[in-house]
């Protein structure tokens, strides 16, 4: 039986317990990198980057272009997802502090990397 009258803490963590959102203007670049983040055992949903409502997820990964304020949207992901990891997918030096986000990836990336960066941030 689980539940908090169990004792227990929660689901066990794992990728499997791990939701993600994936958030990119680019949809072929988002169905790509999903099907191998759900293959590693995690929960992706994806979402356009001008229109997201993010929900809440543990890691959010958002693929950033040159015109995007990266440090707004930091904060507005932050603060939306409540999430443990935030990284940001660029082509170039994002126009802000990366300290905004916890990890700060050039593309072209493989999506193998990208699952390794995200078990580097939150426990898989």
């Amino acid at each position: 039986m689980r539940g908090p009258w169990s004792g227990d803490t929660g689901p066990p963590r794992g990728p499997m317990s791990l939701r993600l959102a994936l958030v990119t203007a680019h949809p072929d670049t988002a169905d790509l990198y999903a099907a191998v983040i759900e293959d590693a055992g995690f929960v992706v949903w994806t979402f356009d980057l001008d229109t997201a409502v993010v929900p809440s997820v543990d890691v959010a990964v958002v693929q950033l272009r040159p015109w995007d304020d990266a440090a707004r949207l930091a904060r507005t992901l932050r603060a939306a997802t409540k999430c443990q990891g935030l990284i940001a997918l660029v082509t170039f030096p994002p126009k802000c502090d990366p300290r905004a986000f916890d990890a700060v990836l050039l593309l072209p990336l493989s999506p193998q990397d990208l699952v390794t960066a995200i078990c580097e941030l939150v426990p898989c």
